[in-house]
């Protein structure tokens, strides 16, 4: 059976900083053991300055080396986590009429929703996300529900069990399709199962990128574009600071809570209205979910 893991991140302190990447080097004779959010190891340490001591604005980065050996090539583990109670008062100073909207109740919801999220499965994360892709929540739920039948789950099984990449991989589109999926859905799912099966995209290789660096790898995908990351780095990693600007959900609730009547803000006009939102523009996002009444495929 498979075991959902829980997420270790806090939605209060302490607070770890989002952009903080440790980075460790890997050599032949020296197992790494890995956590949620940090690699540790048994060996002498030594702190060293970044090639690069410019930093963008709220960026931060420690870069620690461990000498053992060898070095075969250097990893790490990218952090992103956050202080709920620093991103609340945040944006409660800088825009008092989402303020007077961020109740307890919905605060409370959000830090469930924070402490709920879940990074052990990227392949069900990244397949359902494709499955939700243009269509509404209850819709996509419905179809989420029928792609798992047709795997026959145990009578025992987790509420959130998916199939393995391999799986799905031996499941024909045309079978895929009679879950409700259209041709493209079902052939963009079976190529990120072939992705996972070739060991292109690993739950570890994701746990080291950069934002950027996931991005490009996900979006080499059929099928994934910057939304799913979006919603990938926002809702399964717990980022801070993403702003979809391609959601609709989102958009509209942008439009609602900065009065635009005519006409949905374009992507230019998200960034400049939520600029002062930053570095918390995650959560912002999620209450203009919740101005519209929108439901994710992370929350159900």
């Amino acid at each position: 059976m498979q075991q959902a893991r829980r997420s270790t991140r806090l939605a209060t302190l302490p607070t770890i900083d989002y952009y903080a990447k440790h980075t460790y080097e890997k050599t032949t004779n020296r197992v790494v053991k890995r956590t949620k959010h940090a690699a540790t190891v048994t060996a002498k340490r030594k702190k060293i300055p970044p090639k690069d001591t410019k930093q963008p604005k709220d960026h931060h980065r420690t870069n620690e080396v461990v000498e053992t050996g060898p070095t075969a090539m250097v990893e790490g583990v990218v952090v992103r986590t956050f202080s709920m109670e620093e991103a609340v008062g945040h944006l409660r100073k800088v825009d008092p009429q989402l303020g007077k909207f961020m109740t307890d109740k919905e605060i409370a919801n959000f830090v469930q929703r924070v402490q709920n999220a879940d990074s052990s499965n990227p392949f069900r994360e990244l397949a359902t996300s494709i499955i939700y892709q243009q269509i509404g929540g209850n819709v996509a739920k419905i179809l989420g529900e029928r792609f798992v039948k047709l795997f026959d789950p145990p009578k025992d099984h987790h509420p959130r069990w998916f199939p393995t990449p391999e799986m799905v991989w031996e499941k024909p589109v045309e079978t895929l399709k009679t879950a409700g999926l259209s041709t493209r859905k079902a052939e963009y799912i079976r190529g990120l199962a072939e992705k996972f099966i070739n060991k292109t995209i690993t739950m570890e290789l994701l746990s080291t990128l950069s934002d950027e660096e996931l991005s490009k790898l996900l979006c080499s995908v059929r099928g994934i574009g910057p939304w799913t990351v979006d919603m990938y780095l926002m809702l399964n990693l717990g980022h801070p600071d993403i702003l979809p600007v391609t959601d609709l959900g989102v958009r509209k609730g942008v439009a609602l809570h900065f009065g635009l009547k005519e006409k949905l803000p374009t992507p230019k006009q998200m960034q400049e209205l939520t600029e002062h939102w930053r570095p918390y523009r995650s959560v912002g996002s999620w209450f203009m979910w919740k101005k519209v009444d929108v439901e994710t495929w992370a929350d159900v």
